[in-house]
């Protein structure tokens, strides 16, 4: 090439290859910072809008068997209260009787071999093929808590539990 080639050919700028690291790292953590910074805005923002306010010093407790179910307040000076006792319906008296039997226990995490760990999957696979998200027995257990945490409602004056 001659030296009017050379000429029309634009020149770059000469940049220094450490130059350049230095710069991506710098840019990176003014990165990292500034995502790290609205992160924490954004939580403690989000913090604000949940009440963490207790209007109680009470637990609330269920207990359920296979007759009835009940709900308890707890104090903490060891009172325990008792609120309502919840008859269960024919049909949540079957459901806990059939679930009291050694056919309807099954395998559950954590595993203690190998071998219940498949059965297992098997089970489970039979369950999401019927695509039901519980079993039916759920809503036998939810009825019943229903009327618990009702009468829990109406015995504590309608405090959030």
């Amino acid at each position: 090439m001659s030296t009017e080639e050379t000429a029309l050919l634009p020149t770059l700028p000469y940049r220094d290859v450490r130059s350049q690291g230095r710069h991506s790292k710098i840019r990176f953590i003014v990165g990292t910072a500034i995502i790290a910074i609205c992160a924490v805005i954004v939580l403690r923002w989000r913090k604000r809008q949940v009440s963490d306010v207790i209007d109680h010093d009470f637990g609330v407790g269920f207990h359920l068997t296979s007759p009835h179910g009940a709900v308890a307040n707890s104090y903490p000076n060891g009172t325990v209260l008792d609120i309502a006792k919840v008859d269960g319906s024919p049909s949540y008296n079957e459901m806990m009787f059939q679930l009291s039997l050694p056919s309807s226990q099954h395998p559950h995490a954590p595993y203690n071999s190998l071998e219940e760990y498949f059965q297992d999957q098997a089970r489970q696979a039979v369950r999401h093929s019927r695509k039901a998200a519980a079993p039916s027995d759920v809503d036998e257990l939810a009825a019943l808590l229903q009327s618990l945490l009702s009468a829990a409602g109406n015995r504590l004056d309608g405090r959030r539990i």
